[in-house]
C-alpha cells in the first residue's frame, strides 16, 4: 500500500511541475527578443547594385509596427522586445521609392532573427 501511494505521489508531482511549465506565460520568463534586418538598393544600368541610404524602412511582426533608417550602406536593423513578436511570426517589410513601394514577407527564425532584403 505504501508503495501505491508513494507512486501517485510522485506521478502527480511531476505531472504538476510539468504542467506549470507548459503553461506559465512567457512573460514571466522575459521575452526573447527578435532581429529584423536587411538592405535596401537599386538597380543601376550594368546591372549594378546601389545601396539606398537614408530611407525609411516600416517593419510589421505580430500587431507591432517599428520604423527604421537605411544607413550609408543601405542596411537597417530593427529589434523587437515585445511579446507579441517571436520566433515563427511573420515579418513584412515595407519601404517606398521614387514612386514605387515594395513589400516583402518572411517568417521569423527559431533564434529570432529574419533577413529581408529589397532592391528597387
Amino acid at each position: 500500500m505504501k508503495s501505491i501511494k508513494r507512486f501517485f505521489i510522485i506521478t502527480f508531482s511531476a505531472l504538476a511541475i510539468f504542467l506549470v511549465g507548459v503553461f506559465t506565460p512567457q512573460a514571466a520568463y522575459g521575452v526573447s527578443p527578435v532581429t529584423i534586418r536587411g538592405n535596401l538598393n537599386k538597380v543601376i544600368p550594368g546591372p549594378k547594385l546601389v545601396p539606398l541610404a537614408n530611407q525609411s524602412v516600416s517593419v510589421l511582426c505580430g500587431s507591432i509596427t517599428k520604423t527604421a533608417v537605411t544607413d550609408a550602406n543601405g542596411l537597417y536593423t530593427i529589434t523587437f522586445n515585445e511579446a507579441g513578436c517571436s520566433p515563427f511570426n511573420p515579418v513584412s517589410t515595407k519601404s517606398n521609392y521614387n514612386s514605387s513601394t515594395i513589400t516583402r514577407q518572411v517568417s521569423v527564425s527559431s533564434e529570432g532573427r529574419a533577413t529581408i532584403d529589397l532592391i528597387f
